[in-house]
């Protein structure tokens, strides 16, 4: 039995490694899993919420994709959206979808929702806010691009500057 059934690092692998012999089976995967559970309550001792974030993460998760997250973060702070905020950034994307995408009227959009008592309004503001932002993040891309070309074309004149120069000097 392994560990870490697609071992993607020598770690893992040596993990696997060291639990693979004759005396190991399932209840030695999970004596281990359930110590390295000990370990996050013994280190978030002051914190027992932290250890048992964890642990329900790690049982959600596995193993593998419980340290797939650990390579991701790196031991960074998280910041996970409660459901209501990710319920309503999935409804502003859809809003702004369908307004700017397809047109649709408000009335429309309470239709394809299937939400009569859709907070128009609330989501009105919300999509001008996202338009205001979108607008900004496209003003400073276009900028960048600007510069690159602005630089790009005064390195290019450079060279055809310094090109003349050099055929001016051969013809004397």
């Amino acid at each position: 039995m392994n560990l870490f059934e697609k071992p993607t690092t020598l770690f893992q692998q040596k993990v696997n490694d060291l639990v693979k012999g004759k005396n190991t089976n399932d209840h030695t995967n999970k004596a281990i899993e359930t110590l390295i559970k000990l370990q996050w309550v013994k280190k978030f001792n002051s914190d027992s919420e932290k250890a048992n974030n964890l642990i329900e993460l790690q049982n959600y998760l596995g193993l593998e994709k419980f340290v797939e997250l650990i390579n991701f973060s790196g031991g960074k702070t998280l910041v996970i959206p409660t459901k209501e905020d990710f319920k309503e950034t999935i409804l502003l994307a859809l809003c702004y979808y369908y307004r700017n995408s397809e047109n649709k009227t408000w009335e429309e959009i309470k239709s394809i929702l299937k939400d009569s008592e859709f907070p128009t309004m609330r989501y009105k503001s919300k999509l001008k806010k996202l338009q205001t932002f979108l607008e900004s993040l496209m003003t400073s891309v276009i900028g960048t691009l600007n510069l690159s070309s602005l630089e790009e074309s005064s390195e290019n004149k450079s060279i055809e500057q310094e090109e003349r120069e050099e055929e001016e000097e051969l013809d004397q």
